[in-house]
């Protein structure tokens, strides 16, 4: 007589907690001109989720904050703020999203540059005759905002 046993076991696989990620912004990375900014941020750990959606937030400090949404994924991630004041402090932060919630960088502070008078150069008279001349000039550098008018002054 044979006698045969069957042993079943089940192995119960742990499940791991959904984590909310991990993201900083580099305070270093900002760039500014007279009307933008560019920011760098990165998302170092999913938290055991895929990161759905990241960006940045900023507003003027003591106002309200807008968001600019950068993709999702893990590593740096960019974004242009623009529409932003002239000569005026803003305070930016990065932030990810996954299953588990959204985690928030800390805050980095840039003050926008200020508007300067434009700059331009003079061509040399020419073709002069007892009633004409031909004159010119060149805007070499805006000011940091978009020159409407332009002229020869005699």
């Amino acid at each position: 007589m044979i006698a045969v046993s069957m042993l079943c076991v089940t192995c119960k696989k742990e499940k791991k907690e959904i984590e909310k990620p991990s993201v900083k912004i580099y305070d270093n990375a900002v760039t500014v001109t007279t009307t933008t900014a560019t920011v760098t941020g990165e998302v170092t750990d999913e938290g055991g989720a895929s990161v759905t959606d990241r960006g940045f937030f900023y507003g003027k400090q003591g106002g309200s904050a807008d968001t600019v949404y950068s993709g999702g994924g893990m590593g740096e991630f960019s974004s242009e703020l623009t529409g932003l004041d002239p000569n005026t402090t803003y305070t930016c932060g990065a932030f990810a999203r996954n299953a588990g919630g959204t985690a928030y960088s800390g805050k980095v502070t840039f003050t926008t540059a200020d508007y300067s008078i434009p700059t331009v150069t003079t061509s040399n008279v020419t073709n002069i005759t007892q009633t004409s001349a031909k004159g010119g000039g060149n805007v070499v550098d805006d000011g940091g905002v978009a020159v409407t008018q332009r002229g020869v002054c005699w």
